[in-house]
């Protein structure tokens, strides 16, 4: 029987490849990686630790928001959905000068769904969606 470390690690290496391109197959959403990840596991609580960490939107994925933008995950919130996310193009699909930070806990800001990364024109550095500066 696998350590409590080593099956945690487990868990974490089938999230992210179930949530990482593969040759043959896309990505798997992560609301679907992590649904399939905890029924793989029947129920693990080591599974169910590894979800809640990660969030159902899990840092550098990209969603789109009630207000129309899209956005990039940059870290967890006060709940699994509700990520802390950095916007990258307005309503009408046109890149922001600078990545926007936004609170998905609000109303106006809620995540409506996932964007497949190939389909995101916009580029970013990593910098500015860290950027302390960034508005919220």
């Amino acid at each position: 029987e696998p350590c409590e470390l080593a099956r945690m690690l487990h868990f974490v290496d089938c999230f992210t490849a179930k949530h990482s391109p593969r040759v043959g197959r896309k990505p798997q959403p992560a609301q679907k990686a992590a649904r399939d990840l905890y029924l793989q596991s029947k129920g693990d609580q080591l599974a169910g630790l590894v979800i809640k960490e990660f969030g159902i939107y899990p840092p550098g994925c990209y969603v789109k928001l009630e207000s129309g933008e899209m956005a990039i995950v940059v870290q967890r919130g006060v709940s699994a959905n509700t990520p802390v996310v950095a916007a990258i193009t307005n309503r009408n699909g046109d890149p922001l000068g600078h990545p926007a930070r936004r609170d998905t806990s609000l109303s106006t800001h809620r995540i409506i769904g996932t964007v497949d990364a190939q389909s995101v024109m916009v580029r970013v550095s990593v910098e500015s969606l860290y950027d302390r500066h960034a508005n919220l």
